[in-house]
C-alpha cells in the first residue's frame, strides 16, 4: 500500500494511490539554480521520480514546494518529462514541457513563496521509463527550490 510521508495528502491522491500501485514520489530538500533557463534535475537527485507506465500511458504529475530567489524577479516553473537519461541540476532545457506551470513575480527583493502545479500527460509508451522534472525560467540571481514534494502516478 502506498504511503505519503508529507504533503500533499489530499483525498484524491491517497485514494488513487491505494487503488493504483504504479506511482512514484519524492521528498527533496533543496535544488539550487543560478542560470536563467535550466532543469532542476529532480530525477537525478532522486531516481524514484522515474515511472514506467504499464497500464494506460496516462500519468498525473503533481509537484510543489517553496521557491526562494535572491532578487526582484519573475519565476516560471514548468513541469517536464522525457525518456532516456534524466537531466541534471543546471542542465539546459530537456524533454517536453507541459502546461503553464507556475508563474510568480517577487515584486520587492528576496523572498520565499510556496508553489504547486499539476498536469496530466497522455500518450506515454507502455514499458518505457519516463523521468519527471521542472524547468526553471528566471531573469537573474539564484533560485532555490526547496521542500519539494512530487508525485507521478499512472491513471
Amino acid at each position: 500500500m502506498a504511503t505519503f510521508r508529507s504533503s500533499p495528502n489530499d483525498a484524491y491522491s491517497l485514494a488513487w494511490a491505494a487503488l493504483n500501485p504504479n506511482f512514484t514520489q519524492i521528498n527533496q530538500a533543496a535544488v539550487t539554480n543560478v542560470a536563467t533557463t535550466q532543469m532542476l534535475g529532480l530525477s537525478n537527485v532522486s531516481s524514484t521520480l522515474i515511472l514506467t507506465p504499464t497500464y494506460t500511458g496516462m500519468v498525473l504529475f503533481k509537484i510543489g514546494g517553496e521557491l526562494t530567489i535572491a532578487a526582484t524577479d519573475s519565476v516560471q516553473l514548468k513541469p517536464s518529462y522525457g525518456t532516456g537519461t534524466a537531466p541534471t541540476n543546471g542542465q539546459a532545457t530537456a524533454g517536453t514541457q507541459v502546461g503553464t506551470g507556475v508563474n510568480i513575480t517577487l515584486p520587492t527583493g528576496p523572498g520565499t513563496l510556496p508553489f504547486w502545479t499539476e498536469c496530466i500527460i497522455t500518450g506515454l509508451v507502455l514499458g518505457t521509463p519516463v523521468w519527471f522534472d521542472l524547468e526553471a525560467i528566471f531573469a537573474a540571481g539564484t533560485l532555490v527550490v526547496s521542500n519539494i514534494v512530487a508525485i507521478a502516478m499512472e491513471m
